[in-house]
This record gives structure tokens, sequence and C-alpha cells, in this order.
């Protein structure tokens, strides 16, 4: 019951970073220098998908963030070779509040966010939505507001993925 509630308060501050957000210009992109990825712990993808678009888009390796996030509690272990931060629904207050490590990870800005999650869930959309970033890539079964570029790709299918994502986000370099 406490989590139907505080969903309700999360798409209540959603919409409203929504409409802020679609109010605010798009600054050309001359290049990505930084790319942050928010992905579910529940399907994990090899982080060499991420290197190779960051590379084929010359962002050093070092400048990948990535946030994992779950409805449970995560026990913090890892694969990846990048900075990763964990957020669970746990994570979150009733009022929308994250922890002092989200809340750093919000402050900066990112040149790419790629939202790899391909469900409408208020929870990553929040995520989402708190990031400052001049681009962001997902996919077109997730919330088509909180994207600028769509994919119609199988989140699973690797080498379509990144073809597509290098393909769209090379479009955006002026």
């Amino acid at each position: 019951m406490v989590e139907f509630f505080s969903d309700a308060v999360l798409r209540y501050k959603l919409k409203k970073r929504l409409k802020i957000a679609n109010i605010r210009s798009k600054e050309p992109i001359r290049s990505f220098k930084s790319m942050a990825v928010i992905l579910p712990l529940d399907r994990l993808v090899d982080e060499s998908v991420f290197v190779t678009i960051a590379a084929s888009l010359k962002i050093p390796a070092q400048n990948i963030t990535f946030v994992v996030f779950s409805k449970r509690k995560i026990e913090q272990y890892s694969t990846f070779n990048f900075k990763l931060i964990y957020c669970s629904r746990n994570d979150i207050s009733f009022s929308g509040s994250f922890s002092e490590e989200m809340n750093s990870f919000f402050e900066k800005k990112w040149d790419l966010l790629i939202n790899f999650f391909s469900d409408r869930s208020v929870f990553p959309e929040f995520i989402s939505s708190c990031c400052t970033s001049k681009l962001r890539l997902g996919f077109s079964k997730a919330n088509h507001d909180i994207n600028d570029v769509l994919l119609d790709v199988n989140p699973f299918d690797n080498e379509v993925f990144i073809a597509e994502a290098t393909n769209y986000l090379r479009a955006f370099i002026k």
C-alpha cells in the first residue's frame, strides 16, 4: 500500500520534471565527452556493449557511469570495471528524495544518457528525469517523454543495438 502512494508521488514529480524538461531548449552537440547508463539489475548487459558505443563516439572510458536499479535492496557486487552506482526502491524516500550518492550523480551534467530499460515504470523514469543531459537515448517501448532518440530494437540484440545507437548518435554531432 505504501509503495502505491509512493509511486503516485513519483508520477506527480515525474510529470512536473518532464514539463520543465520540455520547455528547455536543447543545446547543439559538438562532441560527447561523458556518458551515463541507467539499466535494471535483472537485465544487466555486458559492459562491452556500452564501451563499444563510447569508443565509437570518442568518450573516454573513465567518463562512463552506470546506475543499476532494482525494486529490492541490491547486494553490491560488480562485474563492471567502471563507476557503478546501485539504486533500489528502498533507497528513495516516500517523497522522492534520493541518497547522497545519487544526488551527486544528478548534479553532474551528462553529454549522453542511455536509458537501457524497455518498459514503462515510474522508478527508472524518475531516475532518468532527475538527470541533466544533452541527449537521451532509449527504447520505443519505454516512456517517449524521457528520451530524445528512440530505438525500436531488441535490447538483447547487442550488435543491432550498437549499430543503431552509434548511427543515430553520430548524426547529432555538429
